[in-house]
């Protein structure tokens, strides 16, 4: 439900590759046919998670896109990871912000630093939050994953 939700904020921008609902709706029943419930909820963090009805992260619309798009073409879980870290990739370089040159960060622990945030809400005390964070990363401090999310919100504001 809070994919559906997300989309359809995201639709609303006029800023998505969908060229109508009915296709976006479309899209979704058959992601959520394809993939099981981890995946969905990845997908929804992708778009800012439940937090984001109001503003979805618009990269994540090409993460889905892109992720209907191979399973459609009969593409192995490992080939769609692979096309969906191309699209971070690809969104990363147009944000100005590339995550192997940021401090080592690559697309798999910035998804991990996504769902950290997803996970640990915002109302934590912010130590405690933050710690939190660092612990559920493989290899980054508390102060590596603040600086990557100042980071990554100040190339999102440039966007703008």
């Amino acid at each position: 439900a809070t994919l559906r939700k997300l989309c359809l904020a995201a639709h609303g921008t006029g800023k998505t590759y969908w060229s109508s609902m009915d296709s976006m709706y479309d899209d979704i029943e058959y992601l959520c046919e394809k993939l099981e419930a981890a995946q969905l909820n990845d997908l929804s963090d992708s778009l800012g998670g439940i937090e984001a009805i109001d503003a979805p992260k618009m990269e994540g619309v090409d993460i889905i896109q892109e992720k209907v798009m191979a399973i459609r073409e009969g593409k192995s879980e490992e080939e769609i990871q692979t096309a969906v870290k191309a699209e971070q990739a690809k969104r990363a370089g147009e944000n100005g912000s590339n995550p192997e040159d940021d401090g080592g960060w690559s697309a798999e622990e910035d998804a991990k630093l996504q769902a950290g945030l997803a996970k640990f809400p915002a109302s934590m005390d912010k130590n405690e939050r933050w710690d939190s964070i660092a612990k559920a990363m493989d290899n980054k401090s508390k102060k590596d994953c603040v600086a990557r999310f100042k980071a990554i919100r100040e190339a999102l504001k440039n966007k703008k």
